[in-house]
């Protein structure tokens, strides 16, 4: 189904795949390809359910090793269904399985989020956020269907982008400078909460009356909850609005406050550390993902020394703690 859109026949594939998930009468009416990584395609689909207008979207493993450590689709599809299960605001799952054509290849079905039909604004999406995330954090992990979640301190962290910028090859002293930081400052881990690993603006849909669905769970892990929310605020995900700390939509307090009203802990000096961890997730990224002519690759290249600039002016000398990244450098 990799090139679904290009044929009537592929049409015909996927409206028969769906049919089947929700036994029911189908009739494909477009597809349209919302996301292309290394390891996976993602597909919105309009379609017609027993004669019902209904938008769907599908995500299909793609061959081939994963350079970032993303979850496999179904893997990501079982996050979800428990998630959905505890109450949790996300696209709701429908089906999953291989792929007719190739069997190697997995598929998973999701509803499409509906447009809200009421804006919400910045402050209450934000709000919305917060609580959303410390729902989420408040979940135990601790689950045998959910063993496949990796847990990720600030140690594996670090070591993993590390690992990536060694095996590319790329000479960033910015990156090298920042990701020492980051091991000279890492908070000591106290737990590990059911983290979506990539929350900013871009996986939120808003769906009106100050709520929102939390999308897109291909990096889930476990971890430090604060991490979702310094990559919230980071400002690579500002939208040109650096004055809005919180997803260039709020501000920072915001978001602190809609999670302390879902009964959440905020640690500011956490929250800010992982903010800066997101800049060199974000930057080391672009030398991850397979080169490609497009135009999104050469505008992410263009946001490299932004990026750079970012991590710099948050980890100037002062803010270094020398005895404990000697500490951490001998264990």
């Amino acid at each position: 189904m990799t090139e679904a859109g290009s044929t009537i026949g592929a049409y015909e594939r996927v409206g028969q795949w769906i049919g089947e998930a929700l036994s029911a009468s189908v009739e494909i009416l477009a597809l349209a390809r919302i996301q292309a990584l290394e390891s996976r395609l993602v597909t919105r689909i309009s379609a017609q359910v027993d004669g019902d207008d209904r938008s769907f979207v599908l995500c299909e493993d793609l061959a081939g090793q994963r350079a970032v450590p993303r979850l496999a689709v179904e893997e990501e599809f079982n996050l979800v269904c428990a998630l959905h299960a505890s109450g949790v605001e996300v696209p709701e799952p429908i089906s999953s399985g291989p792929d007719p054509d190739r069997p190697e290849t997995s598929l998973a079905l999701y509803s499409a989020p509906e447009p809200a039909t009421q804006v919400s604004s910045g402050i209450e999406t934000v709000r919305a956020v917060g609580q959303a995330l410390a729902y989420v954090h408040s979940i135990s992990p601790n689950r045998s269907h959910l063993s496949y979640l990796t847990k990720r301190d600030a140690q594996k962290t670090i070591d993993f982008l590390r690992d990536v910028i060694d095996r590319m090859g790329a000479h960033r002293p910015a990156l090298e400078w920042g990701l020492r930081w980051a091991l000279c400052n890492a908070p000591r881990q106290t737990g590990y909460a059911i983290l979506h690993g990539a929350c900013h603006a871009g996986h939120i849909a808003p769906s009106g009356q100050g709520r929102v669905q939390l999308v897109d769970w291909c990096d889930a892990g476990l971890g430090d909850p604060m991490a979702d929310l310094g990559t919230f605020c980071a400002a690579c995900w500002r939208q040109g609005r650096p004055d809005l700390e919180a997803g260039g939509l709020a501000s920072r307090q915001t978001l602190y406050d809609g999670y302390i009203a879902g009964g959440g802990k905020v640690d500011d000096a956490r929250v800010r550390y992982w903010e800066i961890v997101a800049h060199l997730k974000a930057a080391i990224a672009i030398f991850s993902e397979p080169e490609r002519p497009t135009l999104n690759g050469a505008l992410a290249l263009q946001r490299l020394p932004e990026l750079e600039l970012a991590i710099l002016r948050a980890t100037s000398p002062e803010t270094w703690h020398v005895r404990d990244c000697e500490v951490q450098h001998v264990a």
